[in-house]
């Protein structure tokens, strides 16, 4: 998601490790936080047009697939691992249709 908002993003807030894992020496993994104590950062960003799929079921015919959404209010919390808690707000335009 970092890499998505902006390429230097993920950069700029976390590091490799010191050590490499058993999967060997990997450029892209950065999953150490410089400042953990920076809590909840925010993105001012927009985008449009979004289509959010949301899982609700086991089925693929249960998801909820929205259409031409935007997305905005951007908030994540980054985690030590190189995980993330993502919240955001998605807007959708319902369009009357006409009988």
């Amino acid at each position: 998601m970092l890499d998505k908002l902006s390429p230097s993003l993920r950069a700029s807030l976390c590091e490799a490790a010191n050590d490499p894992d058993m999967l060997g020496p990997d450029r892209t993994n950065l999953p150490h936080l410089k400042n953990p104590q920076l809590g909840t950062l925010r993105w001012a960003g927009e985008y449009e047009p979004v289509s959010p799929h949301l899982h609700t079921g086991a089925k693929p015919q249960d998801d909820l697939l929205f259409t031409e959404a935007n997305f905005g209010k951007i908030a994540f919390v980054l985690k030590e691992g190189g995980t993330s808690l993502r919240v955001c707000r998605s807007c959708q335009t319902l369009k009357r249709r006409r009988s």
